[in-house]
C-alpha cells in the first residue's frame, strides 16, 4: 500500500482518505472506493469522482454528515443511488437532504446534468432518489417532474425546477412551459435565501423569468443592500432601471446612498468622495434626480474609511473613474466594473496591495499611467478585446502577476509597464507591439506571438510561435517521466524553439537545452545522425532536406519538435512504427 498525498490506495482501490475537510478530489487512477475509505470524515463537504471509477463500495461514505455535493462522470457502470441516500451515523441511518448531484460529460468535461436530492414528499420517502439511477449514470427525470408538484418546500420545488430548466434532459416543451410559469409566479419567494447565500447565477436566471414584479423589486434590494451583498445590490438595481424604466432607487436606500457620497456643484454626474463606513461599497445610479456617469478626479491620499473597503462595485451607466478614485485601499480585494466604462484616470487603483483581481470591460481602449501601480497580490487581470495602449508603470511592482495575454489589438507599452514583477509568460496575439520608451518589463522567461514585440528585456532568439503555448522547457524537464524514452537514442535538427541558448546576464531565460530534456526522459542524445539513433527530431520536417531524405531511407522515426513535445506534455507514448515513413 502507498499513500499518495492525503489517500491510501493500492492496486487501483482507494483504502483510506487522511486528508481535510471541505471538497475532496480522488486522484485519477482509482477505481474502486473501498467500504468505510471516508469513515467519520465529519468536515468533509463535497467529493469529485474521477474518471473510470467502477464501483464504490457500501458504507465507503459511512458517518459523513456534512457531505452535500458528489461529482461523477457518466461513465460510472453501475447504479450510483447508494452514494447519498443515506448517511450512516452510530446509531442510525438518516436521510440526506437538499444534496446536490453533479454528473459530467467524460468526452468535453462539461456539466451534463445536475440533481438536486430532498427529502419532501412521500414520493421521496419510498427511495425514489436511491431507485432513480441507472447504468452509466442516467436518471429516471421523467419520475422527477411526475413528484415534483407534491414538493411541500417552495424553495426547494423553485430549485429543483431551475436545475430542471438549466438542464432540460428528457423535458418536454408544455413541462418547461409550466416550470417557467411555477419560477415566474413564486421565485421571489426563495430570493431571501438566494440572496444570503449568494446565488447569483440563480437570481439572474429567476429575473430573467420574471420571477420580482414591480412592488417586489425595492424590498429585494434592501434585502441585499442589509446582507452587504453589494454585487447582488447592484445588480436588482440595474434589473430596476432596465425592468420598470426607474434609475431612482427606493427612498430609504435612496437617502442612505446620498448620506454616504459628496459631490461637487462644478461636476454634475460624478461622486467625488465616499464618506460611509462600510467595507461593501455600490456606487449610486443617481443623485438628487441626476444619473450618475462617473467618479471624478482626487487627491492620492484618502481618509481613513478608505482604508476599510474590501469591494467596490460600480453599477452600468458609469463611464468614467477618475485619477486617483480609490488608489490607496489598502484592504481592497475585489472590484467589479461595468461594460459602459470608457475611461480610467491615472493611479485610479494604484497602492492597493489586497487587490487580486479586476476584470477590465472591452470598452476599455487605455490602461493609463500608474493605474495598479504597487499591487502586490494583483495575479489574475483579463485585458481588454479592444486595447490599444498600457501606460508607463501601469503594472509596476505587482510583485504577483505571473502571467499576461494582451490580446491582439495592444501597439505600445509604456516605459517600465511591467517593471518589477515576477512576470514569467507573455502572450500577444497581434502583429506588432512596441515598449516606445526604454524598460518595459522585467526580463519574462517565456514569450509567445506569431507577430512582432519589441522591448529590449526580450531577445528576438527567446521568442516562441502562439503554437508552443503551454510548452516551457522547465516545466517539462521537472514532469519528465524518466522510463519515457528508456533505451532509446534521439538527435535533434535545427533551431529548438524552445529551448532558446542565450547566453547573458541580460537575458535570464532558462537555458536548458534539448539534449537536458532527452536525458530526464531516460533517453540518449546524439550529437550526430548514427546508425544507432532510433528517433529524429526536427524544428521542421522539409522533405528536400537531406537529412530528413537520410532518414526517409534508413527507415528511422522522425517528428517535429512542436509534436515531440506536446507528446512528452501529455506523456503520450511514442509509437515509432508510425513515425517511420520510409
Amino acid at each position: 500500500m502507498d499513500y499518495h498525498g492525503d489517500f491510501l490506495i493500492y492496486s487501483g482501490v482507494l483504502k483510506e482518505y487522511r486528508g481535510p475537510g471541505g471538497t475532496v478530489i480522488i486522484p485519477e487512477g482509482v477505481k474502486r472506493i473501498d467500504k468505510e475509505a471516508f469513515r467519520n470524515c465529519g468536515d468533509i463537504i463535497g467529493v469529485v469522482l474521477p474518471r473510470g471509477i467502477e464501483s464504490i463500495a457500501f458504507k465507503a461514505f459511512y458517518s459523513c454528515p456534512a457531505l452535500k455535493e458528489i461529482t461523477i462522470y457518466n461513465d460510472y457502470p453501475d447504479n450510483i443511488g447508494n452514494l447519498f441516500d443515506r448517511y450512516e451515523t452510530k446509531y442510525k441511518y438518516v436521510r440526506r437532504e437538499n444534496f446536490r448531484v453533479t454528473v459530467m460529460d467524460s468526452k468535453n468535461d462539461a456539466v451534463y446534468y445536475q440533481v438536486l436530492i430532498v427529502n419532501d414528499s412521500p414520493a421521496i420517502n419510498n427511495f425514489f432518489f436511491f431507485e432513480a439511477w441507472g447504468k452509466n449514470s442516467s436518471f429516471n427525470f421523467k419520475g422527477l417532474d411526475e413528484l415534483l408538484d407534491s414538493y411541500k418546500n417552495v424553495t426547494n420545488r423553485l430549485l429543483t425546477t431551475y436545475l430542471r430548466i438549466k438542464y432540460p434532459i428528457d423535458l418536454d416543451e408544455e413541462t418547461g412551459k409550466k416550470y417557467r410559469a411555477f419560477i415566474k409566479r413564486n421565485g421571489y419567494k426563495a430570493f431571501p435565501e438566494l440572496i444570503r447565500d449568494s446565488k447569483i447565477e440563480i437570481i439572474k436566471a429567476f429575473l430573467d423569468m420574471e420571477a420580482v414584479n414591480k412592488t417586489r423589486i425595492d424590498s429585494m434590494i434592501e434585502i441585499a443592500r442589509e446582507a452587504g451583498k453589494a454585487d447582488i445590490t447592484a445588480l436588482l438595481m440595474n434589473y430596476k432601471q432596465k425592468t420598470f424604466g426607474e434609475s431612482k432607487p427606493s427612498l430609504r436606500f435612496s437617502e442612505k446612498v446620498i448620506e454616504e457620497w459628496k459631490v461637487k456643484k462644478e461636476e454634475l454626474g460624478f461622486v467625488w468622495r465616499y464618506i460611509g463606513a462600510d467595507s461593501e461599497i455600490v456606487l449610486p445610479s443617481e443623485i438628487n434626480g441626476e444619473k450618475c456617469i462617473g467618479v471624478a478626479d482626487t487627491v492620492f491620499k484618502k481618509p481613513e474609511n478608505y482604508m476599510k473597503i474590501e469591494k467596490i462595485v460600480v453599477p452600468e451607466g458609469y463611464k468614467t473613474i477618475g485619477k486617483n478614485a480609490f488608489s490607496g485601499c489598502q484592504e481592497l480585494k475585489e472590484v467589479v466594473l461595468p461594460q459602459s466604462l470608457e475611461l480610467l484616470g491615472e493611479r485610479c487603483f494604484a497602492n492597493c496591495p489586497s487587490l487580486e483581481k479586476i476584470n477590465l470591460p472591452d470598452s476599455l481602449k487605455v490602461i493609463p499611467n500608474e493605474a495598479f501601480h504597487v499591487c502586490g497580490k494583483l495575479r489574475q487581470i483579463n485585458f481588454p478585446k479592444e486595447l490599444e495602449s498600457i501606460g508607463d508603470e501601469a503594472f509596476r511592482q505587482c510583485d504577483s502577476l505571473k502571467e499576461i495575454d494582451l490580446g491582439e489589438r495592444v501597439e505600445e507599452l509604456g516605459e517600465r509597464s511591467f517593471f518589477g514583477t515576477q512576470l514569467e509568460t507573455v502572450i500577444f496575439r497581434g502583429e506588432k507591439c512596441s515598449a516606445q520608451r526604454g524598460i518595459c518589463f522585467t526580463s519574462p522567461r517565456y514569450v509567445f506571438t506569431d507577430g512582432k514585440i519589441y522591448a529590449s528585456e526580450i531577445h528576438p532568439k527567446s521568442i516562441m510561435p502562439l503554437s508552443y503555448l503551454g510548452l516551457k522547457n522547465e516545466e517539462l524537464v521537472k514532469a519528465a517521466d524518466k522510463e519515457y524514452l528508456s533505451g532509446l537514442t534521439v538527435y535533434g535538427y535545427g533551431k529548438m524553439k524552445a529551448f532558446p541558448q542565450i547566453n547573458s546576464y541580460l537575458y535570464p531565460y532558462p537555458n536548458i537545452s534539448f539534449s537536458e530534456l532527452i536525458t530526464a526522459l531516460g533517453g540518449t542524445y546524439s550529437n550526430t545522425f548514427k546508425t544507432t539513433v532510433d528517433l529524429v527530431v526536427f524544428d521542421v520536417i522539409d522533405p528536400d532536406n537531406p537529412t530528413v531524405q537520410k532518414a526517409l531511407k534508413r527507415g528511422t522515426a522522425i517528428i517535429t519538435e512542436l509534436d515531440f513535445l506536446r507528446a512528452v506534455q501529455k506523456k503520450e507514448k511514442l509509437d515509432l512504427s508510425k513515425l517511420r515513413r520510409a
